[in-house]
């Protein structure tokens, strides 16, 4: 009988291991609030020299001149909330439940959830829709309507961006309105 070497775990001790330094938190002593811009410092700023290439000081503080205008933004400026990453309604494969998001993450209440659910599906069959397939088969332009007609009937979903959740409550309703129009049996002809 011949035996195979089968590889064998390696233990703790036979690995190595580096320890990386952290990078320290980003706290409000490291932005300038003085200036007409908000500007972020950075430990290692673009500054031009001389010759008009760029570089990068890796010794010392950044003065606020040495950044670039991309590197700015106006204060006050809100950014807006991204969609988180994944798809809704994929939890078990690196997505999320679009109920819980905004419920529990968006600090929507469950009421207002249902209703702006409803109103959606409302506005959707009013824009003319085809309820019958789903979100990524309809025209650009009729969901942009729907978008629209929501947003302006519920302001804060402004802070939205892409109005990501009009879209996912949306997508949703078409996935289930698409599946459930095709498990229709047809009608017998007589």
């Amino acid at each position: 009988m011949a035996y195979v070497r089968v590889p064998t775990p390696r233990t703790a001790a036979e690995i190595s291991f580096i320890l990386l330094p952290r990078q320290p938190p980003v706290t409000s002593a490291d932005i300038d609030f003085t200036g007409q811009r908000l500007a972020r410092y950075a430990p290692a700023p673009r500054v031009q020299d001389g010759t008009g290439s760029t570089s990068s000081d890796e010794g010392g503080a950044a003065e606020p001149g040495d950044y670039e205008e991309d590197d700015l933004a106006p204060i006050g400026a809100t950014t807006k909330i991204p969609k988180p990453p994944g798809e809704p309604g994929c939890p078990d494969s690196g997505g999320w439940a679009l109920k819980d998001q905004l419920v529990k993450t968006e600090k929507w209440g469950d009421k207002e959830y249902k209703a702006i659910r409803a109103r959606v599906n409302a506005i959707a069959k009013e824009k003319n829709l085809n309820l019958g397939i789903s979100y990524g088969n309809q025209k650009p332009e009729d969901i942009d309507a729907v978008c629209e007609r929501i947003q302006s009937e519920y302001i804060f979903l402004e802070k939205y961006e892409d109005c990501w959740p009009i879209r996912c409550i949306l997508k949703s309703i078409l996935k289930y309105r698409a599946e459930a129009s095709r498990k229709v049996p047809p009608q017998p002809q007589t």
